[in-house]
């Protein structure tokens, strides 16, 4: 009986984390203009996927995006993100980090020098 409970708790526990773990879009952000948006949730898309590691990077950030819960810093160069709130990281491909850098330059967050 007793393992039957700790195995009911340990399931509802990483439910309960794995619903935590959930990147959203702030919610000031739908006051802005929707193509914005739509490109912003692609990203935020992106880090729901994405397969983090444990800790931080050393990678020198060129912009810091905010979810509903987390600070998120990315490096343009290398495409590496970094959620500093929550102290883990992870790199996304060659073509995720150009159609990143893509959506930061189109809406002006980026400088397309910055891109690499």
């Amino acid at each position: 009986m007793k393992r039957a409970a700790v195995v009911l708790l340990l399931i509802v526990f990483l439910i309960a984390t794995g619903c935590a773990s959930t990147y959203q879009l702030p919610d000031d952000i739908a006051q802005t203009d929707a193509a914005y948006v739509e490109d912003l949730q692609q990203i935020v898309d992106l880090l729901n996927d994405g397969h983090w590691n444990y800790g931080l990077t050393d990678c020198a950030a060129d912009f810091t995006f905010y979810t509903k819960e987390q600070k998120i810093t990315y490096h343009s160069h290398c495409g590496t993100f970094n959620d500093v709130t929550r102290r883990r990281s992870f790199t996304v491909s060659e073509e995720q980090r150009i159609a990143i850098n893509e959506i930061l330059t189109k809406h002006g967050l980026l400088n397309e020098a910055e891109t690499g």
